[in-house]
């Protein structure tokens, strides 16, 4: 905290609630998973906004989330096809995955 015009404000925080060591594709998960990935296009633009080139977004990008995605330790499978009709009717993690993870594949 800083003090500007005689008032304290905040200038910064640290959130140490999730504070791991690992993979920094671990925390991609939250957005994609919560939010993005029933919308077409919107992970491909949250993930190039992360700097992931078109190059990158591909098949072991999508395999490599989905793993993250299965063990992460607040992951919830059976919610996240609920706001998908077409996850509903998946019947394999491969369906899952290009669901889930749904950029173009280059």
């Amino acid at each position: 905290m800083n003090k500007v015009d005689d008032m304290w404000r905040f200038t910064g925080l640290i959130d140490f609630a999730d504070c791991f060591v690992g993979n920094s594709k671990y925390d991609l998960l939250g957005p994609i998973a919560f939010m993005f990935y029933p919308f077409e296009g919107l992970n491909k633009i949250f993930l190039e906004s992360y700097g992931y080139s078109n190059n990158e977004l591909n098949e072991g990008l999508q395999k490599e989330l989905m793993t993250y995605l299965l063990l992460h330790r607040f992951s919830n499978i059976s919610f996240y096809q609920e706001k998908s009709e077409v996850a509903m009717k998946a019947t394999t993690l491969k369906e899952l995955e290009n669901i889930f993870f749904n950029f173009k594949i280059c």
